[in-house]
């Protein structure tokens, strides 16, 4: 994925963890935010340029291994389609 591409997924709305709403200039909505690790949530906190793209796609494999952590993301089917 190409910088520009997660850049424009950073201020938008829609969260790549469980398609549903964030706020723009954030990763993820909350919910998604506290179910990842602690040192991913850590490093998405990088500026652009100096890790915030390797740390943000690294947050969406952990999200691909583990779709059914957390009761906000099992629910959201959009992941399971």
């Amino acid at each position: 994925m190409e910088s520009s591409e997660i850049f424009d997924r950073f201020m938008g709305h829609e969260c790549q963890g469980c398609s549903g709403r964030k706020s723009s200039a954030s990763g993820f909505c909350v919910p998604c935010y506290r179910q990842l690790p602690r040192a991913l949530k850590s490093c998405l906190w990088k500026r652009f340029g100096n890790g915030f793209e390797e740390a943000y796609q690294a947050s969406l494999s952990w999200f691909r291994e583990h779709p059914l952590q957390g009761a906000h993301r099992a629910k959201q089917q959009s992941l399971f389609g």
